[in-house]
């Protein structure tokens, strides 16, 4: 399960969504991006990720943080993320 996924499953339960279209018009964002999320196709961007953590009451620092390690290929700028967590933990 990709970091979006997770924050799209918390979002819903936080706020009691029953669709992903609810979801979609809470953040703001199509239905479309929604099921891409759901597919594991797409992820949400920063800007999405801190307003979902605020919406769900995650420190967003923490939630950009998660989401940038995801996509961290290279070995310096994945070690330099996981310094970043490991300070604001």
């Amino acid at each position: 399960m990709t970091y979006s996924q997770t924050l799209l499953k918390e979002l819903k339960t936080a706020k009691n969504l029953s669709s992903d279209n609810q979801a979609a018009m809470l953040i703001g964002c199509t239905r479309q991006f929604i099921s891409k999320i759901n597919k594991g196709i797409k992820n949400f961007g920063p800007d999405s990720v801190i307003y979902i953590a605020d919406l769900t009451g995650k420190d967003p620092k923490k939630a950009v943080i998660e989401r940038l390690l995801e996509d961290a290929e290279n070995p310096k700028v994945r070690q330099t993320f996981e310094e970043i967590k490991q300070q604001i933990q």
